[in-house]
């Protein structure tokens, strides 16, 4: 008699049937990291730290410079912007491509970062 010609007990069905539970978990899991952010445009921790220092700073005393180190840490546009919608205080409400162009037509101290190099329309 043949392998295949065999009759499958209960316990090789439930075994088989746990198995093949488990592989579709695991592909679910791993196609779930890869769309929350695993692809290109996932932001740096240096960004997003960057971010969240300007953003912990007090409306009354934060100035432009405060983000000079993300314009430097972020290496795209992309990242800029998601980094800005996380911790959105950074920029205190104002449109993130914007805030980048003005900064980066007005301060000699960003000029030439991956964020003033960008097309910032």
């Amino acid at each position: 008699m043949s392998f295949w010609n065999e009759p499958i007990s209960k316990n090789k069905t439930a075994g088989l049937i746990v198995m093949l539970a488990v592989v579709v978990v695991m592909v679910a899991w791993m196609v779930s990291a890869v769309v929350k952010g695993g692809g290109a445009t996932k932001e740096s921790s240096a960004c997003l730290r960057a971010f969240k220092s300007a953003a912990a700073v007090s409306r009354f005393q934060d100035t432009n410079e405060d983000l000079f180190p993300a314009f430097r840490a972020c290496g795209s546009l992309e990242e800029w912007r998601a980094a800005s919608d996380k911790y959105p205080d950074a920029l205190d409400g104002a449109d993130p491509d914007s805030y980048a162009k003005t900064v980066c037509e007005q301060n000699a101290a960003v000029m030439g970062t991956p964020i003033c190099n960008a097309d910032l329309g």
